[in-house]
């Protein structure tokens, strides 16, 4: 299903993987240039690949993003969380900063 179209965006996309058990996360800093509306997506590898595992379930994809603010602390902003192939963030409005 594709749910929003628009020729205008740009896309980037990165791959990193989860092979830690013992910090089962990543931590991707990234820097907006323009204030606009902006989607982040955590996409996982599909189940169709785990053809041997009749059980498989997708792993809780959470995101928490904060902005960095010139003291190096961190503000937050807004997190979601799906247990899901996909989990996308919608941001409207997002500021020029690092995130």
């Amino acid at each position: 299903m594709v749910s929003q179209i628009h020729d205008d965006y740009t896309y980037a996309s990165i791959k990193v993987s989860q092979n830690n058990r013992h910090h089962p996360f990543n931590v991707v800093e990234f820097e907006i240039l323009k204030e606009g509306e902006y989607f982040i997506s955590v996409v996982q590898k599909s189940k169709r690949y785990m053809q041997h595992s009749d059980d498989y379930r997708y792993s809780n994809a959470r995101m928490i993003l904060a902005k960095k603010l010139d003291d190096n602390q961190l503000e937050y902003v807004q997190d979601y969380s799906e247990w899901d192939r996909e989990a996308n963030l919608q941001l409207k409005n997002l500021p020029i900063g690092k995130y």
